[in-house]
């Protein structure tokens, strides 16, 4: 475990970066929390990662591959899906859903923050049963940028919000918690993010554990995306290793600069 975190540590002050990328659950965000960033219009990404879930003390694991879609149907709001598919039978799933709508846009200039809510319907079953309802609100704000305020070569950006998730099925319990997390991004859409959600616990029953999570992503070609990362998936098992591809499409890409979709 701490040979992780300390790789994780490690790109994030070797590497920066930033464009719109979903979460395990399909929101464009970090690695699992939001942030209050959207796709632009009609602009989708599919999302495929490779990773495993499982603890190794009771020697229970499976190969994991999580499958996200996420869509802008208006300016500011998107659409997203997701299906967690394990390759062993009888083994860990999740599946679900939601939306976001961004209700303020980040100053181009300046620390005003972009804001927004959303929400997502999970399911997990084979082995944990759960139905899971999340609601969010989310702000991000830049802290730092290095180059044209209007085309930054590089930036540093916060990420911080709350949620309430309402656990239902086998199990029962309500909370509503902090969670936050910081992008380091630049113009070339390469990203280095980490984030930290805190322990979810009730009457002795760790409902998900406390988890530090960070990603590596950058750009392989025009519109497809690599990403390493570390995680807790969805919550369940030991932190786990990851790998994936992102395609992105932009319907006006012949049209516009890399540097002007910085970020989304």
């Amino acid at each position: 475990m701490k040979s992780r975190l300390c790789l994780l540590l490690l790109l994030v002050v070797a590497c920066s970066g930033g464009w719109a990328y979903p979460t395990l659950y399909g929101d464009t965000g970090l690695v699992e929390v939001p942030t209050a960033d959207t796709l632009q219009n009609q602009n989708f990404d599919f999302a495929v990662d490779y990773t495993q879930a499982g603890t190794s003390d009771a020697g229970v694991r499976t190969t994991l591959l999580p499958i996200r879609l996420d869509y802008a149907v208006v300016p500011n709001a998107e659409v997203f899906a997701f299906y967690a598919h394990p390759t062993t039978k009888g083994a860990f799933r999740a599946l679900g859903g939601g939306a976001k709508i961004r209700l303020i846009e980040e100053s181009k200039i300046g620390y005003k923050p972009s804001i927004a809510v959303g929400g997502r319907v999970i399911d997990v079953s084979q082995g944990i049963e759960a139905n899971i309802t999340n609601v969010y609100a989310v702000a991000s704000v830049p802290v730092f940028r290095f180059g044209s305020p209007y085309e930054p070569q590089y930036r540093i950006r916060l990420h911080a919000g709350v949620e309430y998730l309402r656990y239902s099925k086998n199990l029962d319990g309500s909370f509503t918690r902090p969670f936050a997390g910081v992008s380091f991004e630049a113009a070339n859409n390469t990203a280095a993010v980490v984030e930290f959600q805190p322990k979810l616990e009730k009457d002795g029953i760790v409902f998900r554990p406390s988890t530090v999570s960070g990603a590596l992503r950058f750009p392989l070609t025009p519109g497809l995306y690599m990403e390493f990362g570390a995680t807790r998936p969805y919550g369940f098992g030991d932190s786990q290793v990851s790998a994936g591809l992102l395609y992105h499409f932009d319907p006006r890409a012949s049209l516009v600069r890399d540097s002007d979709v910085l970020g989304y």
